[in-house]
């Protein structure tokens, strides 16, 4: 079977189609809720869908903790599948926590389709100043 002028063109496309389906397939994102802890008893509620690698290093998006040189402590709240249910809740834990001088978050936005949120459930949670462990998984392990 010929395509004329468009055979090298052909090859080209079927080389990159058989790369893109050989390589690694991409790690699905894992939409977490998560505590940033500073020594002092202050902390930042947020919400990631970094990879495992990137939430690593990652501790919050907030000016005072991208500028902190402090020890940080980080626990995982909770994990969800999709977005929606994890920035509702990421919301409702900082309006809870709005009234504690020790909590740094200022800046609340929230933009959710409430169609996506028709089996969410929020959870109970308190901060644990000082007694955090680095990724704790949101089950206690």
């Amino acid at each position: 079977m010929s395509y004329g002028y468009h055979d090298e063109s052909y090859t080209l496309f079927r080389s990159i189609n058989t790369y893109m389906a050989k390589r690694k397939a991409k790690e699905k994102k894992k939409h977490r809720v998560y505590c940033t802890y500073f020594p002092d008893g202050r902390y930042y509620i947020g919400y990631s869908c970094k990879t495992d690698k990137q939430f690593e290093k990652y501790f919050g998006s907030s000016t005072i903790v991208k500028e902190s040189i402090d020890n940080l402590k980080k626990e995982i709240i909770a994990e969800y599948e999709t977005r929606a249910p994890a920035k509702m809740q990421e919301f409702l834990l900082q309006w809870q926590q709005r009234h504690d001088e020790n909590c740094i978050n200022d800046m609340l936005h929230v933009r959710i389709r409430s169609s996506f949120l028709k089996d969410f459930e929020p959870i109970e949670w308190t901060p644990s100043v000082g007694i955090v462990h680095m990724w704790e998984e949101p089950n206690g392990t």
